[in-house]
């Protein structure tokens, strides 16, 4: 709920098959649909192997823009076989009103349908960046493979970065 935030550093989690569902999983502390304002989130030196569906939830709120948050920072950090379901995007977070998520030097092996995701009307313009960061094995579900923004406007970076193998075998991607 509001106030919430967590920071994690050289965190190592490994989810059994189908039973960890997420690293972060943001809701109210009540309800799903209460107004939050939550306080940053970063991962650093982590790895993040076999969480079911997402790494990162921010879409239970009743309307967009009902969770808020300043910034999310993800660096040195390995993400493997997450969202792999492709039912959620890696990061889904259709419905925070984030300032910035900026992702640096880190790896995605396996990391589902959609990199980043947020698709519900935001009236904040958020700026998200990923810099030097690998990413292989992604995309599906006939889902954009980077970003969906849907029809917010979003400051969007992706620079000194590798993607490979997309889409996802037997998949299909625009």
């Amino acid at each position: 709920g509001t106030g919430a935030g967590i920071s994690v550093e050289g965190f190592y989690l490994h989810g059994a098959p189908n039973t960890a569902l997420y690293l972060i999983n943001l809701t109210g502390a009540a309800a799903n649909n209460e107004m939050c304002d939550f306080t940053q989130v970063k991962v650093s030196n982590c790895v993040v192997a076999r969480t079911t569906t997402s790494f990162f939830r921010a879409d239970r709120g009743s309307n967009a823009g009902d969770y808020r948050m300043n910034q999310v920072i993800v660096r040195n950090t390995l993400i493997v076989d997450v969202a792999t379901t492709l039912g959620y995007n890696l990061f889904h977070l259709d419905e925070l009103a984030v300032g910035e998520v900026h992702v640096s030097n880190s790896t995605f092996q396996n990391a589902g349908r959609t990199l980043i995701s947020s698709t519900a009307l935001l009236v904040n313009r958020p700026t998200i960046s990923f810099d030097y960061c690998t990413i292989n094995s992604i995309g599906g579900n006939n889902k954009t493979v980077l970003m969906d923004a849907g029809s917010n406007p979003v400051n969007f970076n992706f620079t000194n970065s590798i993607i490979a193998n997309t889409p996802l075998p037997s998949q299909t991607v625009p």
